[in-house]
C-alpha cells in the first residue's frame, strides 16, 4: 500500500470512490435518486474545487494499491476552535475494507495535526444509521459527544453524531 498527497489529477478517481462509498454506505440514509444519479456529479464538483483551489490548511491523501486508489482522507485542520480538526472524508473501496487502510489514513492525518497544529483534537460526524462506521471511530477511541444532524446535498438532514478525540496522539500509537 502506497500512501501519498492528493493532486489534481485525482479528481475524478477520488470523485468516483465517494460516490462509490456513498452509493455502498448510505443506502437507505440518501435518495435512491440521488445515490443513482446525482452523487458522482455532485462529489466531482465538491473535489475539483478542493484539489484546485486548496488551501495550507487542508490535507488530502490517497491510498494506492498496484496505482489503483482504493481510499482516500480529507481533513482541515483547527476548523473548529474548540473541536479542533475536521476530520471530513474517510472512505475505502469496498474490497478494501477491514484491510487497515482506513486505519492508516486516520494516522495519516493525525500525525499531519500533530506536526502542524498547536491542538491536537479532532472531530468528524457519522450518520447515526452508519453503525459500521461507528464502530471504526470507537474502536480508533473516538468519543460519541452528541446526537445532531448533518445537512446533506439535496437540502436532507440526516440524523448524526459528532464523534471527538481531545488528542490525536493515542491514534499514533496504536498498532
Amino acid at each position: 500500500m502506497h500512501y501519498r498527497l492528493a493532486t489534481e489529477q485525482d479528481i475524478s478517481a477520488i470523485a468516483k470512490l465517494h460516490a462509490l462509498s456513498w452509493q455502498n454506505a448510505y443506502r437507505g440514509m440518501l435518495s435512491d435518486s440521488y445515490l443513482d444519479q446525482e452523487v458522482y456529479p455532485e462529489r466531482l464538483r465538491v473535489w475539483e474545487e478542493r484539489l484546485r483551489d486548496s488551501n495550507k490548511d487542508q490535507l488530502v491523501v490517497v491510498a494506492e494499491d498496484e496505482q489503483k486508489l482504493v481510499g482516500f482522507v480529507c481533513a482541515f485542520g483547527e476548523a473548529d476552535k474548540r473541536w479542533g480538526t475536521l476530520l471530513d472524508n474517510l472512505h475505502t473501496h469496498p474490497s478494501a475494507r477491514r484491510q487497515g487502510v482506513g486505519k492508516s489514513l486516520t494516522r495519516q492525518v493525525a500525525k499531519w495535526i500533530v506536526s502542524n497544529y498547536g491542538s491536537h483534537a479532532m472531530h468528524l460526524f457519522v450518520f447515526s444509521a452508519n453503525k459500521p462506521a461507528r464502530l471504526f471511530y470507537e474502536h480508533m477511541d473516538g468519543r460519541g459527544y452528541e446526537s445532531t444532524e448533518v445537512a446533506m446535498p439535496g437540502g436532507k438532514l440526516v440524523p448524526s453524531i459528532k464523534y471527538t478525540w481531545e488528542t490525536v496522539k493515542p491514534i499514533l500509537s496504536e498498532q
